[in-house]
Parts: structure tokens; sequence; C-alpha cells
């Protein structure tokens, strides 16, 4: 077994993590290597991940465990994950701070041995509220520094908006209704007052707000439905989606954007007809399903577009990579009532039929489709029933499919599990899941 010693430091400001960080460079005779809990930026900021600590759990893993004889300062040796073997358990206590210490671990005997190193956040409550890890391998091998994933849970991130319905519609069709995707469901007081939706050359449209809940992994879609018909006064309509500072989600969670910033706005360019409860000129039955887009669907009682429903099918994924698609129709389990041929697969209607195709760029957003160059059109490779990548959904004998719905969380972005008992596998779907 090797003796190991462990150290963690705060960051008291810019200046001091400088000067630790040039002389932790240029000094060699320090051993061991500096462990760095590391965000990411496009996820969480450290801030972020801080705010929401009260104390950071290490766990140091190795095969055949340590030696109960051995010491740590700071730390305790106790079998953390129930394999009968002894682990060391470095607690840190960062409540209040506003950045995440940086942990000094020290070479015992065995340099070469491959470890494992987890972290683990935990509120004020003791929840488990961060996490991350790498597999095992030597650490004391080739670097001085590892940056570890540290990552909040997608529960305990403030709120999202993951998508807006549609991204696209067929030129020329009519247009009921706009959605956004919440990450997670929202305070329905908190949204009175704060969510418009308005129009150039109108302004602000008065409407009515529909919440659908059910969505994979508790994401919650919010459906618009504007007060009357407005036509487009040229090729195209812009509407713009403005969620005001302080919606919140049930644990009182402020939504923030992509920049960390509290509320949320996206512009819609369509190249539609009109939007609203109108009468329209082409029922969407009527067109063509590769006009659609994955995000949409046809109401065939009212003749037209709507935003579809999420799905719950496992690990699908509407909005998030809703690319130009041949995934069209209702969600109503009549499938053959909107087209004779279509395949109902996760909740929508799917219609195969030929995309033409110059460059196998052509082809993306299809799934498993590649580009046929022969009579250049996009063609599937099978698939039974099962996809590798998640998101898609296995339409037997045409291959892989982008879903509907939201995303389930993949532990494979962490590098570990919140459970200390758990290790991340790869699903059979294709997903990475804590077992």
């Amino acid at each position: 077994m090797m003796l190991l010693a462990m150290k963690f430091w705060m960051r008291m400001g810019l200046g001091c993590l400088l000067a630790f960080s040039s002389c932790f460079a240029g000094c060699g005779d320090l051993e061991g290597i500096v462990v760095v809990p590391s965000p990411d930026a496009a996820w969480n900021t450290e801030r972020q991940v801080a705010a929401r600590l009260s104390e950071i759990q290490l766990l140091l893993d190795g095969e055949g465990g340590f030696d109960a004889s051995h010491t740590v300062d700071g730390a305790e040796l106790l079998d953390a994950d129930g394999d009968g073997e002894l682990e060391i358990l470095l607690t840190m206590d960062v409540a209040g701070r506003s950045d995440l210490p940086w942990i000094r671990i020290e070479p015992g005997q065995a340099p070469e041995r491959p470890l494992s190193v987890r972290l683990r956040g935990l509120d004020g409550e003791g929840r488990v509220v961060a996490y991350g890890g790498i597999e095992a391998q030597p650490l004391f091998v080739g670097h001085d520094r590892l940056n570890i994933p540290f990552d909040l849970s997608r529960s305990a991130l403030a709120p999202f908006v993951t998508a807006v319905s549609p991204g696209g519609a067929p030129s020329g069709s009519s247009l009921a209704a706009l959605a956004f995707f919440a990450s997670k469901p929202l305070d329905s007081d908190s949204m009175e007052g704060r969510a418009h939706v308005s129009l150039d050359g109108v302004g602000e449209l008065a409407g009515s707000w529909i919440v659908r809940d059910g969505c994979p992994d508790g994401a919650q879609m919010w459906v618009f439905h504007p007060a009357g018909c407005w036509p487009a006064s040229g090729a195209s309509m812009a509407l713009h989606l403005q969620l005001d500072q302080g919606v919140l989600d049930l644990d009182g969670q402020v939504l923030v954007d992509e920049e960390g910033q509290a509320g949320f706005s996206a512009n819609l360019n369509l190249a539609i007809l009109e939007f609203g409860a109108c009468q329209p000129v082409v029922e969407c039955s009527a067109l063509e399903p590769t006009s659609h887009r994955v995000d949409l669907r046809c109401d065939t009682l009212s003749g037209l577009l709507e935003p579809a429903d999420c799905s719950n099918a496992s690990g699908s994924c509407l909005g998030q990579r809703s690319l130009f698609g041949v995934v069209a129709g209702e969600d109503t389990g009549t499938c053959e009532a909107y087209r004779s041929g279509a395949v109902e697969v996760g909740g929508a209607c799917v219609i195969m039929d030929a995309w033409p195709c110059l460059r196998q760029s052509d082809c993306r957003g299809f799934g498993t489709f590649v580009c046929d160059f022969g009579p250049g059109l996009c063609v599937p490779d099978a698939c039974l029933g099962t996809c590798p990548v998640a998101g898609q959904i296995c339409v037997p004998d045409w291959g892989c499919q982008p879903g509907l719905g939201a995303c389930l969380e993949s532990c494979a972005a962490y590098g570990s599990c919140a459970e200390f008992t758990q290790t991340c596998a790869l699903r059979a779907d294709g997903l990475w899941s804590c077992r």
C-alpha cells in the first residue's frame, strides 16, 4: 500500500492565485499533483457551483484499497463504495466561498499505482448537488496538475430554456402557437406577467399560456396561443419571446440565460403566412413532410402547425438538436389518418421520404442517414431496436432518427456518479448512466 498526504487551499483573490500558480509551476521541490475542480463553463460557472455548496468531499480509490494503519491529515479511511476495501475521504468546508479549493495529493511508495478521484459537493442540507471525477489512472506520472470535471447536477442547476419551438417552419404555412422548453418545472405564479410574445410592427400579443408536464428528466413545455390571427406583413414574420427577470423554479431558483443572467429572450424569423387561431390557406396535412421540422406537428382538425408535444421516449431530445428532418405529423396515435405509410415512433409520425444530397453533410440531422451519391439521396443505415447515440429513436429497417422530448442526463460529462456506490456505465441505447 502507499502513503499519501493531502492538503487543500482556498484561493483568496486573483493576486494570491497568480502567486500560487507561479510558485507551483516553478517549484521543483514540491512533489505530487494539484487536483483542480473544473466546472464546464457552458454548463455552470465556478461561482455558480461554489454558491450552492457547503462542503466538498474528495474520495481517492485504488484497487486493493488502502491500509487502515496509514494516516492522512484531515482525511478518514472508510469503505465508502461498499466494495469491502478502504478508500481515503477528505471533507472540506467551503460554505460562503465564491471559488473552489485546489487539493494537493502527494505520492507515496508506489506513485505509478492507478487511482481514481471522485468529487462530491453537498449543500447545507447534506444533499449532493455537484459531482465529478476521473477513472483510475496513474496520477503522478506525466503531469503536476489534474483538472477534474465538477459540475452541478441537472436538478441543482438554475432553470434555463433548453429550446424554443419552432426554430423554422415550411414556407407559406400557418402556425397556431409557439413554445419554449424549461429544463425543470417553473413556478406558474412567477411566470405571471413575465412571459411576453411580440410581433414586429404590432407589439406584444395578447394570448394564453398552457403548461405541459411529463417531459423526460423533468423538463416542462410552455405553449403560447395568441388571441386572434395575425397575418405576415411580408415574406416572413419576426416574433420575439421574452422572459423577464424573476421567473423561478419550484425551489425558488431564478431562471437564467446562457450567460447566467436572469431572464431569457429569443427571436424567431419564420417564413409563415400567419400566426394564431387562423383559417389556413394551405392545411398542414397537404404540406410536404420534408418541409416539416422535428419540433412541429400537424393538427389535422385545425389544419395548423403546432409545436410538437414532448415525448416520454427515453433519451429523446426535442428542440435540442432539431434540424430539418423527415419527422412530421401528430402525436395522437393516429398516424395513418395523417398519411398512409407513416410510422408512429416516440409519439410522432415519421414519414420516410427520400431527401436529396450532393455531399455527406446534406444528410446531417437524419440520425444514421448517409448520402448515396448514385441517386443523390440520403439513405438509412438500418437499425433493429436501439441507437448508439443518445437522443435518437430507432425506426426499424430505416435507421436512427432524431427523437422528441427532453434529454436525459448523461453521467459521461461528469466522469463519475453522485453516489459513491454507483459507477458510470454505457447502456444499450448509447446513454451513459449511473448504476
